[in-house]
């Protein structure tokens, strides 16, 4: 944090000490071991942080270099896994002023959900395991220089890189997009299984039966062969990857069903759906609808909105008024434990498949 502190006064022409007000946010363990808290209980049932309210603290006293007299602002959490980044969100939205029914998805290795109007906010955490930064995925990378970030079903099957650069991986937008398009053309079912190339003889899938191969022992469907990609290796998308996303999918879709239920509304009373951070911005809509991480009916109402958390940072920096809102909002939105509903496992359950193509057409 200083080093940025420090390269942010450069930029603005300014001193360290010109600097009297930083503000914080993060999830709850971040939030706890940045002010030198012990995080061991929200990992405990029943997973209460230490502290839940608003923090104004020495900078000095955390070791924050900025003027002697310099107070850091820490926005508060509102429980164990939705943390002040989720205030964030919904402080820079304005989801907690809105009339109408919005839904606010930030997705991560724990996906942050909030639901609802001024009258009444609800939030849930779900643990999606981190596929969708492309971890535990066979050719799985970060979203960097030759990640393949987005791939075409047509005749063929086409892919892009990020600075079109040989593919040395895929990202998360990338693998939401490849399994979306398996699913539309037919090479996966809605079990998540890929299917053979016997199986796609005489169908409209055929086409890419010829990419249906063996890698490592584990059946795949291949992207690029290896003359080209970067490392000389083939890329592939095996049948593990596909139950890893199926997962990390899974987890968020039960999360958004568990807050309709709560509120006892259907997918189509939601007016918007906001995704927050920045893997939102890049990843394609109709292809998250596709594989039911969003409900279909909403894919006209999604709208990324990049990093909202560090948009409430500031506007929690800019205005006191709003740094007052922010722990308004952390008092009063209610937290939802999906471990704790009776229904939980049949949801998740539920989840885990893909949205079959007749019920996408409908």
């Amino acid at each position: 944090m200083n080093r940025l502190i420090g390269e942010a006064a450069l930029g603005a022409g300014c001193s360290r000490e010109d600097i009297y007000a930083v503000s914080v946010v993060g999830n709850s363990c971040m939030h706890h071991l940045f002010l030198g808290l012990s995080p061991k209980h929200i990992a405990l049932a029943p997973y209460v942080p230490v502290t839940g309210s608003s923090q104004e603290v020495d900078a000095g006293s955390l070791g924050i270099e900025i003027n002697t007299a310099g107070k850091v602002y820490v926005l508060p959490n509102i429980a164990g896994f939705v943390g002040a980044d989720t205030v964030g969100v919904v402080l820079a939205t304005e989801m907690d002023q809105s009339d109408k029914i919005r839904l606010a998805i930030d997705i991560g290795t724990n996906g942050e959900i909030v639901l609802g109007t001024k009258d009444r906010l609800l939030s849930c955490s779900t643990a999606a395991g981190p596929a969708f930064e492309g971890a535990q995925i066979s050719c799985g990378m970060r979203g960097t220089a030759g990640a393949i970030d987005s791939v075409k079903f047509g005749e063929d099957f086409v892919y892009t890189t990020i600075d079109d650069e040989k593919p040395e991986g895929i990202c998360g937008s990338g693998l939401i997009d490849v399994v979306a398009g398996m699913l539309n053309v037919g090479v996966l079912d809605a079990k998540g299984r890929i299917l053979t190339p016997e199986q796609l003889a005489g169908t409209p899938a055929e086409r890419f039966a010829g990419r249906i191969v063996e890698y490592e022992g584990i059946r795949s469907f291949l992207m690029a062969p290896a003359e080209e990609t970067a490392q000389g290796r083939p890329l592939c998308i095996t049948q593990k990857d596909v139950r890893e996303l199926q997962l990390a999918k899974g987890a968020i879709s039960t999360g958004v069903e568990a807050l309709l239920e709560s509120y006892a509304i259907k997918p189509e009373d939601v007016f918007e759906v906001i995704l927050a951070g920045a893997f939102g911005n890049y990843l394609d809509k109709h292809s998250a609808c596709v594989i039911g991480l969003i409900p279909s009916c909403l894919e006209d109402r999604v709208k990324p909105v990049g990093n909202a958390a560090g948009t409430g940072a500031k506007v929690a920096l800019l205005s006191a008024e709003e740094y007052r809102r922010s722990a308004q909002i952390a008092g009063t939105v209610e937290y939802i434990e999906l471990g704790a509903l009776h229904n939980f496992m049949e949801l998740f359950s539920k989840a885990l498949y893909f949205p079959s193509r007749e019920k996408q057409e409908a």
